[in-house]
């Protein structure tokens, strides 16, 4: 607003003259727009700042916008009523002062505020240019913000996707693919954060057919909450156009692709796509879909066969034998799980918490203490790092099987014997033991 405001205007005639579109400026705003004055003269009007705040809704703009031609600035001068937004004039008016903010968003967004807060519509020109000055500035979170709002807004009189057509004209040829891009791929973000999924792939082909081709990064954001909500086949249709969309597949597309078929149980499609990429995270996801689909034996055929050619060790070996012993464990083939932790030791890796606990937790689910604490000392000897969860398996096993008062024994040894940190599932297993024992008081403390 203020590269329209001439030094000769004071701040009082600032201030009843820049109501511009029916309603009255909020304290913050006003604040943003006296700071580009003089220390001197912010203080000197703050007092007049409040008074003119509850002053009269009806105000002009001749004083924001000097350089009119007459005929324009005799329409600006009409008093525009609240609620009543529907000239072209008062349309351009906006545009002229939010285009005065480009190089403050702050103040942008606040004017936007304002005129939403006094009920003014706002047509897809006007959203355009808030969404060029925030993308311009790179301000992402702000952008999402006014973009989710714009999409939940039933009565915004236009269309969203008209907003990339608008900003395509309107931007200048230079900054046009960027602001596309920019703008497209926050809209492809707002539509999947609130789950409107064939709107977010409707803006990657309305990107592509005014010859902007989005991020990859907005695309694998898609198909990552696709497959969280169960739509794999989906995912598996994107990736089939991802051609036609001008973009090109990364390593994390193809783990994500590679997940979609696993889950939907296309193993051989998987194996196939595992050929185009060289990622090592598509490879441990396609062994976890093997996993998945019970085909745990040909997961550590695999592994083996990889381990051969030096292709897994380390973390990355660690983490695909946890995968087999957790699908093993799902088979209930605990037997085989644990030939799998032996080989894990064999090969330096061990003994893994997140293994064992997943071995321990199947004995007790089948009622097999023994099994259970025969292998739970196994691994202690082994240096094996007890935590809360395989504690819990082990004392609700116990009061499963109603074996109560070995499962206040074991709370207390592992409580004050081995100082192990005991959560609230613990304790809560252990209160329940007290009461079936009736030693209610003791529960209590």
């Amino acid at each position: 607003v203020l590269d329209f405001i001439p030094s000769s205007v004071s701040l009082p005639c600032l201030f009843f003259q820049l109501g511009s579109y029916g309603c009255c400026f909020s304290l913050q705003t006003q604040i943003a727009i006296l700071m580009r004055f003089s220390p001197t003269q912010l203080l000197s009007q703050l007092r007049f700042t409040r008074r003119a705040a509850s002053s009269s809704l009806f105000y002009t703009v001749s004083a924001v916008i000097p350089n009119l031609s007459d005929s324009e600035q005799q329409l600006v001068n009409c008093p525009l009523k609240v609620g009543n937004f529907d000239s072209n004039l008062n349309e351009f008016g906006v545009l002229r002062v939010l285009n005065s903010t480009r190089n403050d968003p702050n103040l942008a967004l606040s004017f936007l505020g304002e005129l939403k807060q006094h009920g003014v519509s706002l047509n897809v020109n006007a959203y355009a240019t808030v969404v060029k000055i925030l993308s311009s500035w790179g301000l992402e979170r702000k952008l999402d913000s006014v973009l989710v709002e714009l999409i939940r807004n039933e009565e915004r009189g236009f269309c969203v996707l008209d907003l990339i057509a608008a900003i395509g004209e309107e931007a200048e040829v230079e900054k046009r693919s960027f602001l596309l891009i920019r703008v497209s791929d926050a809209l492809v973000k707002a539509y999947v954060s609130l789950a409107m999924f064939d709107e977010a792939i409707d803006v990657l082909f309305q990107s592509n057919r005014m010859g902007c081709v989005s991020c990859i990064k907005a695309c694998n954001f898609l198909m990552i909450r696709l497959i969280e909500f169960r739509k794999n086949d989906m995912v598996v249709a994107l990736f089939r156009q991802l051609k036609q969309l001008g973009l090109s597949a990364n390593e994390y597309t193809y783990t994500i692709v590679i997940k979609a078929l696993c889950r939907k149980g296309d193993l051989e499609g998987a194996a196939k796509l595992l050929g185009e990429t060289s990622s090592l995270f598509a490879l441990t996801t396609f062994i976890e879909g093997l996993c998945g689909n019970q085909r745990t034996e040909d997961a550590v055929a695999l592994i083996e066969e990889l381990m051969k050619v030096k292709a897994l060790a380390g973390d990355d070996l660690g983490t695909a034998y946890s995968m087999v012993v957790r699908g093993f464990c799902d088979e209930m083939n605990v037997e085989a799980a644990e030939e799998v932790i032996l080989k894990m030791e064999e090969t330096g890796i061990g003994p893994d918490v997140y293994a064992c606990s997943l071995v321990i937790g199947r004995h007790c689910k089948n009622k097999n203490l023994a099994k259970a604490l025969g292998f739970f000392d196994k691994m202690l000897e082994k240096g094996l790092r007890i935590n809360c969860v395989i504690v819990s398996s082990i004392l609700q096993c116990c009061c499963e099987m109603e074996m109560y008062l070995e499962a206040l024994e074991k709370f207390e040894e592992y409580r004050d014997g081995k100082k192990i940190f005991l959560d609230r599932v613990c304790y809560n297993v252990g209160f329940n033991a007290l009461s079936k024992l009736g030693r209610v008081e003791e529960a209590i403390e």
